[in-house]
């Protein structure tokens, strides 16, 4: 009784946070398609530091239909704003106070990492369903592990197709470095690039320092930009191949592993319970890796022939609207 209890609770909550990540998806799925924007005027700055890099983080207060709203959702570590300046900022008609600042195009994604939250809710009480509905533990514990190397296998096959897309995109435009910071043998790049008439920003690429010699990539420095064309917010800079390297490896590492645990099952029943042990082992080593990245990635869409906008006039800060001059 106690059980069926608990599992109701569990079941309970999970499908509010599931509800509730759905809601949030939609949400802004629907904000990225509003056509409904306004000024709004930058009040106080915070400054927070974190991994070395200083972020900024305004208050923008903007009006709608006579009410005024607040946005603190904006924050870059790319440029600075000062107070009473002036921000576009786009809203949603029905909830004026759900809103985003338009200098900030990290929001596009927003609605893909709300969908990978509500399949992580639904995975994580899959587990917990198995657990407490399954008596046998050994039974219970063989399904969640085939369970987990299922998954990170099929992560890493997705993370390797999304940085070989990427990688081999034709898609490209020139951009320009606007951040470039660095930290321990490593120089963190980000570019941004002009399509249409919106301001992107490129994903971090990180540059070993041993590499620098052949290009510093210093701040105003014009780079090749890959980008999908479906997605144009998802770009990487066209040397930035490192993250595919790693990705190429971690499949590489799990095909042997997998071939490895498939011997061991051949062989005995002991040496299959050894390969499971070892295949999770790869696993969760491959989690700790640019494998598991994929989890705050977007995956590119296939190859389509499409003209870039050319980078014209300079680049314009704020807002991040380009120029239509």
């Amino acid at each position: 009784m106690e059980k069926y209890l608990f599992l109701s609770i569990v079941s309970f909550l999970f499908a509010f946070f599931f509800i509730s990540s759905v809601i949030m998806h939609f949400l802004w799925k629907s904000l990225i398609k509003s056509k409904c924007t306004t000024i709004g005027v930058i009040g106080n700055v915070k400054m927070k530091t974190s991994n070395g890099s200083a972020w900024h983080t305004p208050t923008v207060t903007y009006c709608v239909d006579g009410k005024t709203y607040t946005n603190r959702s904006c924050m870059s570590k790319i440029h600075s704003f000062e107070k009473g300046q002036k921000i576009n900022v786009r809203y949603l008609k029905r909830f004026p106070r759900f809103s985003v600042v338009c200098d900030n195009t990290g929001y596009l994604s927003k609605p893909f990492l709300f969908s990978v939250c509500s399949a992580i809710i639904v995975y994580v009480y899959v587990f917990i369903l198995i657990r407490l509905t399954i008596s046998s533990e050994e039974i219970s514990g063989r399904i969640i592990d085939m369970l987990l190397i299922t998954t990170f296998l099929f992560l890493i096959v997705v993370n390797f197709i999304s940085e070989w897309r990427m990688v081999n995109n034709q898609n490209v435009c020139t951009g320009k470095i606007v951040f470039s910071e660095e930290r321990k043998n490593q120089k963190i790049v980000i570019a941004e690039y002009i399509l249409g008439d919106i301001v992107y920003q490129t994903r971090e690429m990180s540059v070993p320092s041993s590499a620098l010699s052949d290009n510093p990539f210093n701040v105003g420095d014009e780079v090749m930009v890959r980008y999908s064309p479906s997605k144009p917010y998802h770009s990487i800079i066209a040397d930035d191949i490192v993250p595919f390297k790693k990705a190429k490896a971690a499949l590489i590492l799990a095909a042997a592993s997998g071939f490895k645990s498939a011997n061991f099952e051949a062989n005995s029943h002991e040496n299959q319970q050894n390969g499971v042990k070892i295949t999770v082992f790869v696993a969760k080593k491959l989690m700790n890796g640019s494998a598991f990245g994929i989890f705050v990635r977007r995956r590119s869409a296939p190859h389509s022939p499409s003209r870039c906008a050319p980078l014209a006039g300079p680049f314009r800060y704020q807002p991040r609207m380009a120029s239509s001059s």
